[in-house]
C-alpha cells in the first residue's frame, strides 16, 4: 500500500489516521482517510476531485461542493440500491453519509462502523 500512503497521524490518545492518495471513486480521483481507535478501523472519510469543479481562491465553491455531493450520492445510491434522501443511510453495521459540512465548508462523505 505504500504507493498510496499520503501520510499518517497518531493523536497519542488511541486514535490514528492514515491518508491514502491516488485512488478513484466513480472513476474520478479521490483520497481516503482511515480512522483507527486502538488499532481497530472505526471510520473512513473520502473526497472526490471532479473535473472542472469551480474554485475560488484555491477552495471549492458552494457549487463545486454541491456537485461533489450529488455525484457521490448517485454512486452510493447505485451501490446500496436506496436513496440518501437525508444524506445518510443507517445499517446494522454502521452509517454511510454524504452531506454538506457547514463548519468545515466542505463536502463530507464517509462510513462509520458501529462498535460491537
Amino acid at each position: 500500500m505504500s504507493p498510496w500512503v499520503g501520510g499518517s497521524r497518531d493523536l497519542k490518545n488511541g486514535y490514528e489516521w492514515l491518508q491514502l492518495r491516488g485512488l478513484a471513486f466513480g472513476k474520478h480521483p479521490a483520497g481516503l482517510s482511515l480512522c483507527f481507535h486502538h488499532g481497530k478501523l472505526i471510520s473512513s472519510d473520502w473526497g472526490v476531485s471532479l473535473p472542472g469543479a469551480p474554485m475560488e481562491g484555491g477552495w471549492p465553491t458552494q457549487q463545486a461542493i454541491d456537485q461533489e455531493i450529488a455525484f457521490v450520492r448517485r454512486i452510493l445510491t447505485a451501490l446500496f440500491q436506496t436513496e440518501l434522501t437525508t444524506g445518510a443511510l443507517e445499517f446494522s453495521w454502521g452509517t454511510v453519509w454524504s452531506k454538506f459540512d457547514p463548519k468545515g465548508f466542505l463536502a463530507s462523505h464517509g462510513i462509520r462502523y458501529r462498535q460491537l
